[in-house]
């Protein structure tokens, strides 16, 4: 059977777009052949409240596939601007982006579904095709799923976000709350989770990262909230609290562990980056106890704790001179060796990195700078010692 196309493209408009508000989806095939090895090409993008396109989008977005079909590209989608600091890995630039899915063999209707925090979410169905074998030159049989195992691939995550366990209990109901202001939204949906929920601290940065998110997607959505989008937000919610609850027996600066929350808070609830708890919790037990948290400010506003040290600088090198004058005078080796055991204990320091060409060979310099307004901790001189 020949696959039948899609006789459309989907082009959307590129000028005066709105507010991200929603991912849409286009499938190279409407059908394919259940024959384990047809693929279909699907494109995700995301538009405005009117379809029109949303130019450098750049947000982390999640894959899943329900019917006959598995995804042959990774389930987890992470831009390069959301990397810097990672040095290595990236995913992709800016929106559109493709993905492939690949027939299991059997008959049967496929949905794929793209989501993202704080946007709907995207869907398209195609159907996978029964094909009857031509067997009148070569007999072959039909392969039979019984004792066939599926290669193992490693993901982004070890935990799936489909997981039912968590603090925020999950729903079933679409929520629709109409036209209102996104104060109105903030109250509104609050109540809805603790009602369900009336144990849960609404204090925490996590919670009030959440509401917020929520908030604003119904904001751009005209007060609609299905439950799958409900329940992808629960599940970075639940995953975050799980991190999180590792960092107060921690016996660092209070003002840099309310800060660790947040940062968790932005990167796992608002923009949904995924985390294993498990090497989180090993990164927060192997930041060393103690320290001074410096902040790169230029003026007065925010005022922060007491013992907070401001400088309007941002080279990560004099912040930590501010703290310790002596690394001055580190040499060259000892000075890289701090730079990048305190650049990775912070995730607010953004490392970059550049090339060039010397005699001939390829010379590779990280550079590190401290984010405007973000705790950057130094730790005891002890740890960096020349």
């Amino acid at each position: 059977m020949e696959n039948e196309k899609i006789s459309f493209r989907f082009i959307p408009e590129k000028v005066r777009s709105g507010e991200p508000a929603k991912i849409v989806l286009e499938s190279s095939h409407n059908k394919i052949d259940a024959d384990r090895g047809s693929v279909a090409i699907i494109t995700a993008d995301i538009v405005d409240s009117e379809g029109k396109q949303v130019s450098g989008a750049t947000n982390t977005i999640k894959w899943s596939v329900t019917g006959p079909a598995t995804l042959a590209g990774h389930s987890v989608y992470e831009s390069e601007v959301n990397r810097h600091n990672r040095v290595k890995g990236v995913w992709y630039l800016d929106m559109p982006v493709p993905n492939v899915i690949r027939s299991t063999g059997a008959a049967g209707r496929i949905t794929v579904m793209v989501s993202t925090p704080g946007l709907a979410s995207g869907l398209v169905t195609l159907e996978a095709v029964e094909v009857t074998a031509d067997n009148s030159i070569i007999s072959e049989p039909v392969l039979n799923d019984e004792g066939r195992r599926r290669v193992f691939r490693p993901e982004m995550s070890a935990k799936s976000l489909d997981e039912p366990d968590g603090e925020l209990k999950r729903t079933f109901s679409e929520i629709n709350l109409g036209k209102r202001s996104e104060q109105d939204y903030k109250s509104e949906i609050s109540g809805m989770i603790l009602n369900n929920n009336p144990s849960t601290d609404t204090t925490t940065a996590e919670y009030k990262t959440l509401v917020s998110l929520f908030a604003a997607h119904l904001l751009k959505n005209g007060g609609m909230l299905i439950a799958d989008d409900y329940n992808f937000n629960i599940g970075h919610y639940n995953n975050c609290r799980i991190i999180t609850g590792f960092i107060n027996p921690l016996k660092l600066p209070p003002l840099f562990k309310d800060w660790l929350r947040k940062y968790y808070a932005e990167e796992m609830i608002l923009k949904g980056n995924e985390k294993n708890s498990g090497d989180e919790m090993n990164w927060l037990n192997w930041i060393p106890s103690g320290g001074t948290v410096v902040i790169s400010q230029t003026d007065n506003l925010p005022v922060w704790p007491k013992g907070t040290i401001i400088t309007a600088k941002t080279d990560l090198a004099d912040l930590i001179a501010a703290v310790h004058p002596v690394f001055a005078k580190y040499s060259p080796e000892a000075k890289e060796r701090a730079l990048a055991f305190i650049g990775k204990m912070n995730p607010y320091v953004i490392i970059s990195e550049t090339s060039e060409v010397k005699d001939g060979k390829k010379i590779t310099n990280l550079t590190y700078k401290a984010e405007r307004s973000k705790p950057i901790l130094i730790p005891l001189i002890k740890f960096i010692s020349g």
